[in-house]
């Protein structure tokens, strides 16, 4: 996913504009797979909403920059309002490798409507990420996100869309959004599906984040958990001492060694559909980006 600062970005019509743009599709192939979505939520869940086209089109985003204001000058292929260059600085982190291989695309379907785009790719250092985060000086941050870690959608969405939400990068401050959030937490059953869905409408509409895709997940069992069934809330996490082999020296047979084997840990081998995980790493099964 991808989300907006609306401190910097204000104009709801831009942030609409640079949605519409994205080619969700292309980003799916450029990751070898994934299901282009503008949803918050995987569509194995009964909270996924989307009918909308996952291509990019370039002259809808073009009239709403249009009516925004943001005229394109011919002569050098960039928009302008009020002597002011139509600018955004996207920032993404590499500790999930698909949002540095959806930047420079991302980037380029911008720039193919008129924005001029500052490209930005963090260090392994994450205080870097949380500058831009603390300084609010990103327009456009590219995230990974488990949206359903319980199988509930209501901590996603309060926590990243309620007005003091803890992680609410995009800065929305919405009473409308604040109030249906109050309804979801309360709500049970068939109504919670439907107070999730309201909710869920309300946040795209002001567009604080656009959804890009949600990855496919890979998973490898060992014939020690062949009867283990994995779901959509497991993490685990993958280590370079995964079944290492040691081999008798006095004649017994060989054995299998799991150094320090104590939390289940090294049971399953889990890939991303963007980059196999062999070292260290925790996996995040219903990821969405």
């Amino acid at each position: 996913m991808m989300f907006h600062n609306l401190n910097r970005i204000s104009d709801v019509k831009v942030r609409k504009a640079i949605d519409v743009a994205i080619d969700r599709i292309a980003l799916s192939q450029a990751l070898a797979g994934g299901k282009a979505t503008r949803s918050l939520f995987p569509d194995y869940s009964p909270y996924f909403i989307d009918e909308s086209d996952a291509h990019g089109d370039a002259d809808a985003a073009a009239a709403l920059l249009d009516d925004a204001g943001w005229i394109l000058n011919s002569d050098d292929g960039k928009r302008y309002k009020d002597g002011k260059e139509l600018t955004v600085t996207l920032v993404a982190y590499p500790h999930r490798p698909g949002l540095g291989i959806m930047q420079p695309l991302i980037a380029e379907q911008l720039e193919d409507i008129g924005f001029t785009v500052n490209s930005v790719l963090t260090g392994m250092d994450w205080s870097e990420t949380q500058a831009y985060l603390d300084d609010e000086t990103f327009d456009l941050m590219l995230w990974a996100q488990h949206t359903l870690p319980a199988g509930d959608p209501l901590w996603f969405l309060s926590s990243f869309f309620q007005s003091d939400g803890g992680n609410n990068h995009a800065n929305i401050a919405s009473a409308d959004i604040d109030n249906k959030l109050d309804d979801l937490s309360i709500a049970e059953g068939d109504e919670r599906v439907a107070q999730a869905k309201a909710t869920h409408e309300a946040i795209l509409d002001l567009q604080p984040v656009s959804n890009l895709v949600t990855p496919y997940w890979h998973v490898g069992l060992s014939d020690r958990m062949a009867d283990y069934q994995p779901y959509g809330a497991d993490y685990y996490v993958i280590r370079p001492d995964l079944f290492v082999k040691q081999i008798a020296t006095d004649g017994e047979e060989e054995v299998d060694v799991l150094e320090d084997d104590t939390s289940g840990s090294n049971k399953l081998l889990l890939s991303s559909s963007w980059a196999l995980l062999t070292a260290a790493a925790v996996v995040l099964p219903s990821l969405v980006m």
